[in-house]
């Protein structure tokens, strides 16, 4: 969910992710703003400590930074055309025989149609089984559908070689819950609280006694 909010931070208007269980492959792709040239350099850098203990891993895993992402992945890539730029680049950071590899000097290749980024994370292996449950990951792209009405969303099981999720722009909240908990959601159980003018955000929520259904607030 992390590179899913880099990308909302970066403005982008759509946001696909591919995931592969079995591969612990997963791969999201924004059109956002996309990273400078010089900023790229410095991404995902860290210490090059050895990890021995499984509560270091799980820390590493639970902080979801790009830096600590690589050092529990097989190889991670990231690969943006900045908005200023008709250049794009990619950085590509891996693991061989236990020793930390990365291509420090940028890699121009095929020029992007459009300015925005791409992270792929390949043999992502200390990521637990029970969140590579597609039908998890989409409720939570879901969660964030419902506030985010301008953008776009889509999840593709590569797996399966088909789209689990898709959420065009604009759209509202409704339509939202409606793909979560079904087409015969009734509008009577829907219902929006308004935060303070603060805050500046609805939340909508849906509540059911049966189990089949979701909760959402």
């Amino acid at each position: 969910m992390k590179r899913v909010a880099n990308s909302l931070n970066a403005h982008a208007a759509a946001i696909a992710i591919r995931i592969h269980a079995t591969k612990r492959e997963i791969q999201v792709i924004d059109n956002g703003v996309g990273i400078p040239k010089n900023m790229l350099k410095h991404i995902a850098k860290y210490n090059a400590e050895v990890i021995d203990d499984q509560q270091q891993v799980c820390k590493l895993f639970e902080s979801n930074n790009l830096a600590d992402i690589r050092r529990l992945a097989d190889r991670l890539t990231i690969t943006s055309r900045h908005q200023h730029s008709e250049e794009t680049f990619m950085k590509v950071l891996f693991i061989i025989a236990f020793e930390m590899g990365s291509s420090f000097n940028l890699k121009q290749v095929d020029q992007r149609p459009s300015c925005g980024t791409t992270v792929s994370i390949y043999g992502f292996h200390e990521m637990p089984h029970k969140k590579w449950d597609t039908s998890i990951i989409c409720f939570f792209i879901a969660a964030i559908a419902v506030t985010k009405l301008e953008v776009s969303f889509s999840i593709r099981d590569d797996e399966r070689k088909k789209v689990v999720l898709r959420i065009a722009k604009p759209h509202n909240s409704i339509e939202v819950l409606r793909t979560l908990v079904g087409k015969n959601l009734p509008l009577n159980h829907v219902w929006s609280i308004q935060c303070g003018p603060e805050r500046n955000n609805n939340y909508h929520g849906y509540a059911d006694l049966l189990p089949s259904h979701f909760e959402v607030d």
